[in-house]
């Protein structure tokens, strides 16, 4: 794995690497973003007397249907930059993972910060979260150069790894939802 972090998959191999950490990202990722929504279901913020707003129960979809694109949004952008070479691009692809967090935050300080008025525009700030998960991949690409390697040549690798990504992902989120489901 320490190889696929520095260099493109370049054989049969380093494809298997490239698929099992895709699967295994995803597996921890779809994890995490269950026990994530089970914390914000059961814990998270909700406003004081007055206010009509919380995170808790059904506020909680936010994490899957917010993070959640955020993360498939860095995951892609990842494997865009790890296909063409990319310096960092374990790091790059998390920033862009990050960017699509910080719409979801936005999406937060609006319903925190306007109450009963913010539900109807903290909704539309979810909105670039799902754009983003188009644009941060090609932004990735038109952003990197492309290195010409020995991986060069392996884009449907790359295009079948992310395909795995978000079903992995969710088919992790849902098992995990058996194990600590945010209603129970």
């Amino acid at each position: 794995m320490n190889q696929l972090l520095h260099t493109p998959a370049t054989g049969g191999g380093s494809a298997r690497r490239l698929v099992s950490t895709v699967l295994v990202s995803a597996v921890a990722a779809g994890v995490a973003l269950d026990v994530l929504t089970f914390l914000v279901a059961r814990y998270g913020p909700q406003g004081g007397t007055g206010d009509s707003w919380s995170l808790r129960g059904n506020g909680a979809l936010l994490v899957p249907f917010g993070v959640g694109p955020a993360v498939l949004a860095g995951a892609w952008s990842a494997l865009v930059l790890h296909a063409r070479g990319a310096p960092h691009w374990l790091r790059k692809g998390g920033l862009f993972g990050l960017v699509g967090a910080a719409f979801v935050g936005a999406s937060v300080m609006v319903l925190i910060e306007f109450g009963a008025a913010g539900p109807g525009l903290s909704g539309l700030l979810v909105v670039p979260t799902w754009l983003w998960v188009g644009a941060a991949p090609l932004l990735a690409a038109a952003l990197s150069p492309v290195h010409r390697g020995p991986g060069a040549q392996q884009w449907p690798l790359y295009g079948l790894a992310a395909v795995l990504f978000p079903i992995t992902l969710a088919t992790a989120f849902l098992l995990a939802e058996g194990w600590l489901s945010p209603g129970s």
